[in-house]
């Protein structure tokens, strides 16, 4: 019988050689036997660990999210003044992808996975916890008369804003994009700016 701590590792284990197969084949290539040849184990043995392949997929996305958002708040309590603490956790959040975008491809591009994972992942805590932490800096910096429906609907126009400009960056290279940093600031001054619903 394993310990707890060998268990984990094992988990660590798995999941290390998940990502690195999942960046070089992609993950709709990638099978529980193969990634048992690349472990040193039986499928059987995978499956005690994970119940699945989106299930390893998950438990990778969920750290990927760990470090941004730990990257985000990082950034955000460098700074006192809302609009600054702001822009810095923006930055951060789409500057993180850019330096990590085999995680980006991970996360936003493996194919095979249907809405419902997706939906699935998002429910979760932790995932709800991090973009929430976009919400509370965007009402920090715009909180004088709005309601919650027009908060949410500029702090999820922000978050569609940073993936995007994300996306373009990694995925459209070659475009001549301008600066990430200066298309973050000028995504957060739309916001700002933009008149809430029913104005």
């Amino acid at each position: 019988m394993l310990s707890e701590s060998k268990k984990a590792e094992m988990r660590v284990k798995i999941a290390k050689a998940a990502q690195e197969l999942f960046e070089k084949e992609g993950y709709g290539s990638v099978s529980m036997r193969r990634l048992a040849v690349d472990v040193g184990c039986t499928p059987k043995t995978l499956y005690s660990y994970f119940r699945g392949k989106f299930d390893i997929l998950q438990h990778l996305w969920t750290g990927i999210f760990a470090q941004v958002f730990q990257c985000v708040d990082r950034a955000a309590s460098e700074e006192t003044e809302p609009i600054l603490r702001l822009k810095r956790a923006a930055q951060a959040y789409v500057l993180w992808w850019l330096a990590h975008q085999e995680q980006y491809r991970i996360v936003f591009m493996s194919e095979g996975i249907n809405k419902t994972d997706v939906d699935l992942f998002i429910g979760d805590p932790a995932a709800q916890k991090g973009f929430g932490r976009i919400y509370e800096l965007v009402a920090d910096t715009l909180c004088d008369g709005m309601n919650n429906a027009q908060l949410k609907l500029k702090a999820d126009g922000l978050i569609c804003a940073l993936q995007g400009i994300a996306h373009c960056h990694i995925t459209i290279s070659g475009h001549g994009w301008p600066d990430a940093g200066d298309l973050v600031d000028q995504a957060i001054q739309a916001i700002i700016d933009a008149p809430g619903p029913g104005s």
